[in-house]
């Protein structure tokens, strides 16, 4: 009963950024993307520092779904987790956008 609900609970709520990051940290990530850890890899902090608990936020929509990719042959309950935050941040970028203004013309008439 109480896995039941725990998993119906994992399925409608999605994760939260903490929650990917451990997932990242644990599946290495963190080797090159955690400026705590080492500054060597510039390229890759530049992409995301899972130091900053905004970490995804200055990627794109194109890199998000990159993860998944990079992360290789994990577990599948991490697998799934970076997945449904990916799904998930999509989803919010696009509502958002769909949903502000668009930019004003700064060119004159």
């Amino acid at each position: 009963m109480m896995v039941g609900l725990l998993l119906a609970m994992a399925i409608a709520a999605p994760p939260a950024k903490g929650d990917v990051r451990s997932v990242l940290r644990r599946s290495g990530c963190q080797t090159c993307h955690d400026s705590a850890l080492s500054v060597e890899h510039t390229d890759a902090l530049e992409q995301f520092d899972l130091k900053d608990p905004k970490w995804s936020d200055g990627m794109t929509d194109r890199q998000l779904p990159i993860l998944l990719q990079r992360m290789g042959d994990r577990p599948k309950a991490d697998l799934a987790v970076v997945r449904s935050f990916i799904d998930t941040e999509l989803r919010t970028r696009r509502t958002k956008r769909a949903s502000s203004p668009p930019p004003a013309s700064s060119g004159t008439q």
